[in-house]
């Protein structure tokens, strides 16, 4: 498990670095959003998306030399509670939309637990139970069954 510490002083040293400050420097939007392991559990969801971790992301994304559009990006992840955001790219007869989805932040538990967690290392099956368990949660879902709340 990775605490919220651990993942600020991660992101913080990646931010940090000078090849990466390099790399944003030359872009107009620099972005993203999280898988469930950056959250340090398989399948995490709302609990370990903490503020901690958001700010820590933000800090990530929001890295410039330029001070003015540093406090515009912080303040963009500070007026929402997520990690999602939309970029539209392009003139408007070529305009492509970039949509980063928060699929963390606002799940609960799941009904069913973990079946790739629980068969991770085992031979063949830990390589089958993670489709299993999409399936299984899709099949739930698509028959009502959902979180415990």
């Amino acid at each position: 498990l990775t605490s919220g510490s651990v993942t600020a002083q991660a992101l913080r040293a990646q931010a940090d670095r000078e090849d990466y400050a390099a790399f944003v420097s030359t872009l107009d939007v620099v972005d993203g959003t999280w898988d469930d392991h950056d959250l340090g559990l398989n399948d995490a969801g709302q609990d370990e998306a903490t503020d901690a971790r958001r700010r820590a992301y933000a800090e990530l994304f929001a890295k410039t030399d330029d001070a003015a559009l540093h406090a515009r990006r912080l303040a963009r992840y500070a007026a929402r509670r997520g990690v999602y955001a939309s970029h539209a790219f392009g003139p408007p007869e070529k305009r492509v939309a970039v949509i980063l989805l928060d699929t963390r932040s606002f799940r609960g538990a799941y009904r069913f637990p973990s079946l790739g967690a629980a068969a991770r290392g085992v031979p063949v099956l830990g390589k089958l139970a993670p489709l299993a368990a999409a399936a299984l949660r899709g099949v739930a879902g698509m028959c009502g069954v959902g979180s415990p709340e």
